[in-house]
C-alpha cells in the first residue's frame, strides 16, 4: 500500500498535520515511537498561552484534545519507532521496527528536545518551578525571584524576557563572558533587574515540593553557595531529533530548513514544529506549521496529476 502522506512524529505539529491531511481526503497515517501522543507537551504542568482556553490548560490535557480530533478524523496511528528514511525519489521509504512504509509524501514532526544538565533536583520540580521556556512560563513568576542558566542568546533573551515579571533575575554562566550577541549582552548588563553570577556552574536545584534554591559553585575560588529562589530557567540548548534525516536539508545545528510552506529542497518532503530552524517554538507556531505542511503535501500532490 503507497499511502499519500506518512506524519513522522506524534506532536502538537505531527497531531495537526494529521488532522488537516485527512481533512483534505489524503490517506495518511501518523507515526509516533513513544507509547502515546503529545510530544513534550505531556509532562507541561500549565500552558497559559495557547488560544481558547482563557484559564489555561494542563498539557497533558491540551494534547489529549489534539489525539481526540486525531481519533474523530479517524487517522491511523501507529506507534511505532522510525528506524531508516529514504526520502529521494517519487515513493519515499519509511522503515520502522514493523516494517517498511511507502508514500509519495512525508511530513517530518519529530520534534526537538531541551538539553538538560542532569543535576539533581532538575528532573523532579520541572513544572514546579524548573522550566525551559521563558515565555511559556514567565508570567507564573510575577514579583518574585529566578535564576537563569546559560550564556548564549537564548539565555540572554529569556533572561530579559523574565525582567518582565520577576522582581529580580539571577544570571548564571560557567564562562566569564557570554557567547551571545552583543546587542544582547548589553541589554542585560544594563538591566537594573539582572544580576550576573559568571564562572559559576549549577550544583543542585533544590526545594520541596516547588523549587526553593539553587545550589552553585564558583569555578575560580571553588566556593560553594546556595542562592534561593523561586524558579530555575535552563537556557543550555536544544537538541532536534533529526538523526536519521540527511544532511541535505538540515542545517548546521541539525534543524531541518523550509521554506514559508513548510517544504524542504527535496520534492515531497515537509517539516514542521520544533524540528524546524526557526526562531520562536510554541504550541500555537507548531499547531500552525502542521496545518501548513498537511496543506502544502495536497498541493503537491495535486501538481503530481495535472
Amino acid at each position: 500500500m503507497i499511502y499519500e502522506t506518512i506524519i513522522i512524529g506524534g506532536g502538537p505539529a505531527g497531531m495537526a498535520a494529521a488532522i488537516y491531511a485527512a481533512r483534505s481526503g489524503l490517506n495518511a497515517v501518523l507515526l509516533e515511537r513513544s507509547s502515546s501522543l503529545g510530544g513534550q507537551l505531556i509532562v507541561a504542568d500549565w500552558i497559559d498561552n495557547y488560544p481558547g482556553y482563557p484559564e489555561g490548560i494542563n498539557g497533558a490535557d491540551l494534547m489529549n484534545n489534539f489525539a481526540l480530533q486525531v481519533e474523530r478524523f479517524q487517522v491511523p496511528v501507529h506507534y511505532e519507532g522510525v528506524e531508516k528514511l529514504e526520502l529521494n525519489g517519487l515513493i519515499k521509504k519509511v522503515q520502522t521496527s514493523q516494517g517498511t512504509y511507502e508514500s509519495r509524501t512525508v511530513v517530518l514532526a519529530t520534534g526537538a528536545e531541551h538539553r538538560t544538565l542532569n543535576i539533581p533536583g532538575e528532573a523532579r520540580l520541572t513544572g514546579a518551578g524548573v522550566s525551559y521556556c521563558a515565555v511559556c512560563d514567565g508570567m507564573f513568576f510575577r514579583k518574585k525571584k529566578v535564576v537563569v542558566i546559560g550564556g548564549g542568546d537564548t539565555a540572554l533573551k529569556g533572561a530579559e524576557y523574565l525582567t518582565r515579571f520577576a522582581r529580580e533575575v539571577v544570571l548564571v554562566h560557567r564562562r566569564d563572558l557570554f557567547r551571545g550577541a552583543k546587542v544582547l549582552d548589553d541589554k542585560v548588563r544594563k538591566n537594573e533587574r539582572v544580576r550576573l553570577l559568571l564562572n559559576t556552574i549549577p550544583l543542585a536545584i533544590e526545594g520541596e515540593q516547588t523549587v526553593e534554591g539553587i545550589l552553585l559553585r564558583n569555578k575560580i575560588s571553588g566556593e560553594e553557595h546556595r542562592e534561593p529562589c523561586d524558579g530555575v530557567f535552563l537556557f543550555v540548548g536544544t537538541a532536534p531529533n533529526s538523526e536519521l534525516i540527511t544532511q541535505e536539508i538540515l542545517d548546521e545545528n541539525g534543524y531541518v530548513v523550509t521554506d514559508e510552506n513548510m517544504a524542504t529542497v527535496i520534492p515531497g518532503v515537509f517539516a514542521c514544529g520544533d524540528l524546524r530552524r526557526k526562531a520562536l517554538r510554541q504550541v500555537s507556531t507548531a499547531a500552525g506549521e502542521g496545518a501548513a505542511a498537511a496543506d502544502s503535501a495536497f498541493s503537491y500532490l495535486a501538481s503530481l496529476i495535472q
